[in-house]
């Protein structure tokens, strides 16, 4: 009830032959006012905006097996959200909002998975996920014979016989003992640094490098909506297969996907330093990491 109709009734029963009883009118216009405010029906809250489902789901090789593939990461990017696959390949989460959203499944010697989803309130939200597998490079067979944990790679120890570029072999990584690959790439290889731009994301970036403030990444959409910053984010390859180019726009490379315990050796070049076979694009302005893995 307004104020102004209070006020008007009070002030007519002021001018009524009551008037001359102050008190009488004062807890009159009180009682009035208050059953007034009583009657009136309680306002509605408006309905919340944040609507959510739990949407869970499996990922599959893409072939004919279809084995489950584990520890996969798993993310929902318009929502900020991220999980790992199970050792059955299955992944949950408990609230995603309803509606258009942006999914990412990345897992150590498979393609990345990006996909556009719909998360529907009277749906399943029962999603199945297939990785296709990056083709591996054929097997360098060497004759002597070596100790455990050593290199197998010729061209490896004939470049770091150069001396141009840093270099950790396997024996030096298992002396580091269960800590993320950024952390030992960070303490082994000056002029590298992490850079955390998500929950459970990093990747390496260089100081050193040619690229111009203005032209440095900052990773895709998702990335730059997780707070990536821009940097001079080194060129990763994985067994001579790219993982992240440095190329404007590109999704950046999750470094700690990859356990230090399945690496047969790293080495690390600055621009000035970049052999020409891990430059062939010409594109590695921040330098480039190499990274092989143990057969």
């Amino acid at each position: 009830m307004p104020r102004g109709i209070v006020r008007l009734i009070c002030g007519w029963h002021a001018g009524s032959r009551r008037a001359a009883r102050p008190r009488a009118r004062a807890r009159w216009c009180v009682t009035l006012a208050l059953g007034l405010i009583a009657s009136q029906p309680a306002r509605a809250q408006p309905p919340s905006t944040a609507a959510t489902r739990a949407l869970s789901g499996r990922i599959l090789r893409a072939d004919a097996a279809q084995q489950a593939v584990a520890n996969a990461l798993v993310t929902i990017g318009d929502a900020g959200l991220v999980t790992r696959s199970d050792s059955l390949g299955r992944f949950a989460f408990e609230a995603v909002p309803l509606g258009p959203q942006r999914l990412s499944v990345r897992a150590i010697g498979f393609a990345v998975a990006d996909e556009r989803i719909e998360v529907r309130a009277d749906g399943a939200n029962m999603l199945e996920i297939r990785l296709s597998a990056i083709p591996e490079l054929a097997t360098v067979e060497v004759s002597a014979t070596a100790r455990r944990g050593s290199l197998n790679l010729p061209d490896f120890e004939a470049r770091r016989r150069v001396g141009l570029g840093r270099f950790i072999t396997a024996d030096e990584l298992e002396a580091h003992g269960g800590r993320a690959l950024s952390t030992i790439l960070a303490r082994r290889m000056p002029g590298l640094r992490p850079i955390g731009y998500a929950p459970g994301r990093t990747a390496m970036a260089s100081g050193r490098g040619d690229t111009s403030l203005r032209g440095k990444p900052r990773g895709d959409g998702i990335d730059m909506a997780r707070g990536a910053p821009a940097a001079c984010y080194v060129q990763v390859s994985v067994n001579n297969v790219l993982r992240y180019r440095g190329e404007p726009g590109e999704q950046l490379y999750d470094i700690d996907l990859i356990d230090p315990a399945t690496i047969e050796g790293i080495e690390f070049y600055t621009v000035s330093q970049l052999p020409a076979e891990f430059n062939r694009a010409s594109n590695a302005n921040c330098g480039a990491l190499v990274i092989w893995l143990k057969p």
